[in-house]
């Protein structure tokens, strides 16, 4: 498996799961159930971009800069 391939197993964090089922009834349980179902296979297929976003390095930008004194 290539390094820069997230590991998309599931996206439904675990205490989101433990507040439906001790919550919700049954009726609604499966509604959020198929929903979050939903959500998740939509985000195991969803592309990835591999390149950073807010994280870039800027520094080049300011190197020729004068600021004033």
């Amino acid at each position: 498996m290539n390094s820069n391939q997230i590991n998309k197993k599931n996206i439904i964090p675990p205490y989101l799961l433990e507040c439906i089922a001790k919550n919700c009834d049954t009726e609604d349980k499966e509604f959020i159930l198929k929903t979050l179902d939903h959500v998740n296979q939509l985000m195991k297929h969803s592309p990835r971009e591999n390149k950073p976003h807010a994280n870039e390095d800027n520094s080049s930008l300011y190197n020729d800069k004068i600021l004033p004194k």
